[in-house]
C-alpha cells in the first residue's frame, strides 16, 4: 500500500513460564498461541495496514504501534468477556494482557483508559474485518496450512456446516409500557438538572420533586395489580403519570431550547453539548408515541402490534421475539443466525436489525455466503425449524447434502438410516452449546449496545476473538497429542 512503511512490532519481553495455578498456565497458552496465529497469519498486519491507509497523513512508528495496540485491545476484550471499565482496570494490573496488547515495561505504550478501549473497536473497517475472519479461517483450512499457522495436526474441515438461531438480548429492562414513562421522566428531569448545572435556568420548580412524583406513581402502579378493581385503579394512575409527564415533557422542551441557544455562556465545548441535545432529542422525539401506546393498552385495552411497540425510549432496533421456550415465552433483542464447522469455528452469522425472517428463509442466503467466502459446503445440517420443500429441493440443485431435521417423523426416522445423516444430526446438538457459549462469555450475555450498529460492530469482533480461542485450543490439543504419541 502506497505510503505505508514496514510494520514493526513493539519490543517486548519474553513472557516469563508460570508454575502451579494450571488454569492461568492454560489461559496464558492460549493467548501465546493466538499471539503466534496473529503473526503468522499476516492478519493482524494487513488489518493495522488498512487501519493506516484510511487515516492517511504522516505514518509515525508510535501511530504504527498504537493501532497494533488497538487491534489486540479489540481481542482481548472480548476474549475476557469484560464491560470497557472492567477491562481497562484489568489491562493495568495484567501481565498477561500487557503483554499481550503489546504495552509491557518493554513496549512503547501505557495500558489505555476505557473511553480508548471503546473507540479501538471504530478503528477498524466492519468490512475488513469480516474479510480477515475468513481469510483467517481459509489459512487454516489451506493444505499448506503448517506453513502458514502450524501446530494444527490438518487442516481445517469446512465440508458441513452446522446453524442455528438465538436471541441477543438488549440492555433494556421489561418493556411494560407505563415504565417508558417513568424513564422518560427520569432522563429529562436528570438533563434538565445538568443544564442547570452549567448555569443556565428557566421558570420551574425544584426538578427533583417530579422525581418524587413519579416514583410514587410508579410504585402505586405496582401494587395496583392486587385487590378489587385493579383496572380501574391503574387506568387512573396512568392518567396520574401522563399529567407529570406533559410538565416534564414541556420543561424539556424548554431548557433544551435554552442550551441549543446559549451554550456559549457555559463552559463546555459544543460537541459536548451535542451529546446533551441528543439524549434530549431521543426521549422527547419518541416520547408522544409511547404515552398513545401506553393510553392504548392500560386505558383502552387494545392490543398494540409487535410491530408497532416501543420497547425501548433510548435503542430503536429492539425486537420482539416469540421464542417459545421453558423461561423465555418472549425475548427483547435482535435475530442471532450463527453457522459454525465441525471444530467450532463459526463460518456465517447474520444480526438482524428489523423483523427477522423465518429460519425456513435464511438457508439459500447463508450457503451462498459461505460459498462466496470460503467454498461451498458440502453438507448443511440444522434443526427442524428451518425445514421446508424449496429448501430441500434448493439444496439438492446445489449439490449439498440435506441435514435439516424433518418434522415426519416418518420421514426422520427414513433419514436416520443414513449414516451421515445420523451422525450430521447427533453432532448438530453441539451447536447449541456452541451459541452458548458465544452469547454468555463473548457476547457477555445481554450486549449493552446502544445502537444496532455498535452491537453489529461488537458482533464481529466477538466472531474474530472466538475463532482465534477456538483454534488456539485446537493447535494446544493436538500439540499436545503429537508430544504423547511421541513419548510412546
Amino acid at each position: 500500500m502506497k505510503n505505508i512503511i514496514h510494520l514493526q512490532l513493539p519490543l517486548r519481553r519474553e513472557f516469563p513460564n508460570i508454575y502451579g495455578a494450571l488454569d492461568y498456565r492454560n489461559q496464558v497458552a492460549v493467548y501465546k498461541r493466538i499471539d503466534e496465529m496473529l503473526i503468522r497469519s499476516g492478519v493482524e498486519h494487513e488489518q493495522v495496514a488498512k487501519a493506516l491507509a484510511a487515516r492517511g497523513g504522516d505514518i509515525t512508528p508510535a501511530l504504527q504501534a498504537r493501532l497494533l495496540h488497538a487491534f489486540r485491545c479489540a481481542i482481548a476484550i472480548r476474549l475476557t468477556g469484560l464491560s470497557f471499565r472492567e477491562f481497562a482496570v484489568r489491562l493495568a494490573d495484567s501481565k498477561l494482557l500487557q503483554w499481550f496488547t503489546y504495552c509491557d515495561e518493554g513496549g512503547l505504550l501505557r495500558p489505555s483508559a476505557k473511553s480508548s478501549v471503546n473507540r479501538y473497536l471504530k478503528y477498524f473497517d466492519e468490512y475488513d474485518v469480516a474479510n480477515a475472519i475468513g481469510d483467517f479461517t481459509l489459512q487454516a483450512a489451506h493444505p499448506d496450512m503448517e506453513k502458514r499457522l502450524g501446530t494444527l495436526n490438518e487442516p481445517l474441515d469446512l465440508g458441513d456446516v452446522f446453524a442455528d438461531c438465538t436471541c441477543v438480548k438488549v440492555n433494556i429492562h421489561f418493556p411494560t409500557d407505563w415504565v417508558l414513562l417513568i424513564d422518560a421522566v427520569r432522563t429529562l428531569v436528570k438533563s434538565i438538572l445538568l443544564i442547570r448545572s452549567y448555569g443556565l435556568k428557566h421558570r420551574i420548580g425544584e426538578p427533583e420533586s417530579f422525581l418524587t412524583d413519579v416514583n410514587k406513581k410508579a410504585m402505586a402502579m405496582s401494587a395496583s395489580r392486587r385487590g378489587r378493581d385493579s383496572k380501574k385503579k391503574r387506568k387512573k394512575i396512568l392518567r396520574e403519570i401522563k399529567g407529570i409527564v406533559n410538565v416534564v415533557k414541556r420543561h424539556g422542551y424548554s431548557y433544551r431550547k435554552l442550551l441549543d441557544e446559549n451554550w456559549q455562556e457555559t463552559e463546555k465545548t459544543r460537541p459536548q453539548v451535542e451529546q446533551v441535545l441528543k439524549r434530549m432529542d431521543q426521549v422527547l422525539e419518541t416520547l408522544p408515541a409511547a404515552i398513545d401506546q401506553a393510553h392504548e393498552r392500560i386505558i383502552g385495552e387494545r392490543k398494540v402490534a409487535n410491530a408497532d411497540k416501543i420497547l425501548s425510549l433510548y435503542d430503536n432496533d429492539v425486537q420482539v421475539l416469540v421464542r417459545g421456550k421453558a423461561g423465555a415465552e418472549v425475548e427483547f433483542g435482535n435475530k442471532l443466525y450463527v453457522a459454525e464447522q465441525r471444530d467450532g469455528v463459526l463460518v456465517d452469522w447474520d444480526l438482524f436489525q428489523d423483523r427477522a425472517p423465518s429460519d425456513t428463509k435464511l438457508v439459500q442466503e447463508s450457503v451462498e455466503r459461505i460459498t462466496d467466502s470460503l467454498g461451498k459446503p458440502t453438507g448443511y445440517v440444522t434443526d427442524r425449524g428451518f425445514m421446508s420443500k424449496p429448501n430441500v429441493k434448493w439444496l439438492k440443485q446445489e449439490n449439498v447434502k440435506n441435514g435439516i431435521c424433518a418434522k415426519d417423523p416418518a420421514e426422520l426416522r427414513e433419514n436416520m438410516k443414513d449414516t451421515w445423516y445420523a451422525g450430521a444430526q447427533k453432532r448438530r446438538g453441539n451447536t447449541e452449546a456452541r451459541i452458548g457459549v458465544f452469547k454468555n462469555v463473548f457476547l457477555r450475555k445481554v450486549m449493552r449496545d446502544k445502537s444496532f450498529k455498535a452491537r453489529h460492530q461488537t458482533l464481529l469482533w466477538s466472531v474474530m476473538a472466538h475463532n482465534l480461542w477456538v483454534l488456539a485450543r485446537k493447535s494446544l490439543a493436538d500439540e499436545a497429542e503429537r508430544i504423547e504419541q511421541q513419548a510412546a
